[in-house]
């Protein structure tokens, strides 16, 4: 088919370049693996290198991440300590300014005490002389009733004499002049002593209130009629003073547990001093302004309010007679029911403005010490004039008796005169 026949010798030649390649490409294949396995060795060591070198640097990070780990608690625990150190300094400036607090109240009230002291040596020449026993006189001459009283006003006259006495018993010589004078007996030991402070609180209150009641049973008689038959009885008379008596017993037993001992020698306590917690408990401190509202300032307002309504309904009833007896021509005679009155109005009026006047210095005492919290000698000055006033109430209602009532007078005159002529009769 015209096919060339090629010469061996040239097939021959072309036969052995192409097994010569083969060989070189086998070579060279042997020797690119080699490379690449010395490579993968290389690179297997560098791996483990790597592994090893990471795994120690691992090591190293978690150790040094645990040291830290242990050094964030440990400062955490430090940081406790110190915020518990804290707390614990904060504690104490409370209690260190606690401590102030309470060291300066009682800076105050030593103070206070020393300046007591001090008024109590310089108040020894003052000298505060009652009369208890012309208050005995005068619960003798009212209780045979010949003074022309009524059996109403008799009793509260009686019981108000009572009381006067022992308020002078209570308060000027057991509290005053055995004080001053006879500072160290057994009325001196502190039992005794707040005992004596709480009766002379008491026989006070039992004065001043049953001035009021009186002052109230006359306001009922004069103004209000209708309620004379019921109220103003001798049996209504003793439940009021009974009431008023017990009530202001039971009113002052706080007093006894306000006061401890101010020194104690051979263990005995002696005198009495006010408690510290007295200025600083609220039970303690609503109990005293209760004991300066209930005593003085609302029976002072109750006698000014009693007495100015007694006096308007006065002067009304006067007009309305004096108008109704010009209208039946008896102007020009004598008043028979306003003369009958008139006594027992102007012992009312008498026994009513003494206590008034002389409470009045007490009560501006309260208002200007208690409400402006001021401590001065001019509040010192205030406070003692008005204890001396008070205490000068209980001493002058039988001077008013005497002053007021003719008969009292004469009653008076024959209780004197008795023990002469007892002893001229013998």
């Amino acid at each position: 088919m015209g096919e060339e026949i090629e010469d061996p010798s040239v097939k021959q030649k072309r036969q052995e370049p192409i097994v010569v390649e083969s060989t070189q490409m086998d070579m060279y294949f042997q020797n690119f693996e080699t490379k690449i396995y010395l490579t993968m060795m290389q690179l297997s060591r560098v791996v483990v290198q790597t592994n090893t070198e990471l795994k120690v640097l691992t090591e190293t990070i978690t150790k040094q991440m645990a040291d830290y780990g242990a050094f964030k608690l440990e400062v955490k625990e430090k940081f406790e300590d110190v915020d518990h150190e804290m707390d614990i300094v904060q504690e104490q400036m409370q209690e260190v300014n606690k401590t102030i607090e309470d060291l300066q109240i009682q800076n105050k009230n030593l103070m206070k005490k020393v300046d007591y002291l001090e008024n109590q040596s310089r108040r020894n020449n003052i000298k505060i002389v009652g009369l208890p026993e012309g208050n005995l006189i005068t619960i003798v001459i009212l209780s045979r009733q010949k003074c022309g009283l009524s059996g109403c006003m008799t009793w509260y006259l009686v019981g108000m004499a009572a009381a006067d006495f022992l308020v002078l018993v209570t308060a000027v010589i057991l509290n005053r002049i055995s004080t001053i004078y006879f500072p160290v007996l057994f009325l001196s030991i502190t039992p005794v002593c707040c005992l004596k402070l709480a009766l002379n609180y008491a026989t006070i209150d039992i004065s001043v209130w049953l001035t009021v009641a009186f002052t109230f049973n006359r306001f009922v008689a004069i103004c209000c009629p209708k309620w004379k038959s019921k109220y103003c009885t001798k049996k209504m008379a003793a439940v009021i003073i009974g009431s008023v008596c017990s009530a202001s017993i039971v009113k002052n037993i706080p007093w006894y547990f306000a006061y401890e001992p101010l020194y104690i020698v051979n263990k005995i306590p002696w005198f009495c001093n006010v408690k510290l917690r007295f200025s600083i408990e609220y039970s303690w401190l609503t109990f005293d302004w209760f004991q300066r509202i209930y005593n003085p300032c609302v029976p002072f307002f109750l006698m000014l309010l009693l007495n100015a309504l007694t006096v308007r309904h006065i002067l009304a009833a006067n007009k309305a007679r004096k108008r109704i007896r010009n209208r039946t021509n008896e102007a020009k005679q004598r008043d028979s029911e306003i003369h009958s009155r008139r006594k027992s109005i102007i012992l009312l009026f008498s026994i009513s403005g003494s206590f008034i006047v002389l409470w009045a210095t007490h009560v501006i005492n309260v208002k200007y010490v208690r409400f402006s919290n001021s401590e001065n000698a001019m509040g010192f000055c205030i406070q003692e004039t008005g204890f001396m006033l008070g205490l000068l109430s209980c001493c002058t209602n039988t001077c008013i008796y005497a002053a007021t009532q003719r008969k009292f007078r004469e009653e008076f005159k024959n209780v004197i005169k008795y023990p002469f002529k007892l002893i001229f009769k013998d």
